[in-house]
């Protein structure tokens, strides 16, 4: 079992995002190392938050990929259900050759109350 501590993303995993930084990240469950919740999660802060300019982010195991984002308002993958955009995505993902996905919002996604 890993030590949080000594846990090194490798190599290929050291990403240099073109600006814009992204506003959210998808990265497959595949793609994250550790034996357990702590040690995933302190592998994902430590290899996410410089891709999104933070000192810390927000992650939602949704499933099949962990969803990061920055501190702030809680931001759901998709609009909420009183508005007209039910279900409609709040951002606009672009696949990177290190198979993580940089969400960038769509017009009005980074508005928490939408």
């Amino acid at each position: 079992m890993a030590d949080a501590a000594t846990t090194a993303i490798p190599e290929v995993l050291v990403i240099t995002p073109k600006p814009p930084k992204p506003d959210a990240l998808r990265v497959p469950n595949t793609m994250v190392d550790g034996d357990g919740q702590y040690e995933r999660i302190m592998f994902l802060k430590e290899l996410c938050a410089p891709l999104l300019g933070t000192a810390t982010v927000k992650i939602a195991n949704q499933v099949v990929f962990y969803f990061v984002y920055p501190p702030g308002p809680d931001l759901h993958l998709q609009f909420q259900a009183l508005g007209t955009r039910h279900g409609q995505s709040r951002y606009r993902w672009e696949l990177q050759p290190s198979g993580i996905d940089f969400g960038y919002f769509v017009e009005g996604g980074s508005d928490a109350s939408a």
